[in-house]
């Protein structure tokens, strides 16, 4: 049996020195502090959209039109890429 800590290892074998995981550690780290700050509707259906549920499902969960969960899901990756560059600076 494969532990969770020996699948992460193997995964971050993939990179070719350890600062670029060190990098990448960090940049997940800053996405999840940021959704977490996140408005929650906003954060609620780009969780659920990257989980791989389609428009019409995350429409059905949160009981809005598909319309509204595109426009959230737009709004939040906009809120994401301005907050990286805004931390980048």
């Amino acid at each position: 049996m494969i532990s969770c800590a020996s699948g992460s290892a193997a995964a971050l074998d993939n990179y070719a020195e350890p600062e670029e995981v060190a990098l990448t550690n960090l940049q997940l780290d800053k996405a999840i502090a940021l959704l977490d700050e996140m408005p929650l509707i906003y954060r609620q259906t780009l969780v659920l959209r990257v989980k791989g549920y389609s428009i019409r499902e995350i429409a059905k969960i949160t009981d809005s039109s598909e319309s509204n969960v595109k426009t959230r899901i737009h709004r939040a990756r906009a809120m994401l890429l301005k907050s990286f560059v805004e931390q980048a600076e």
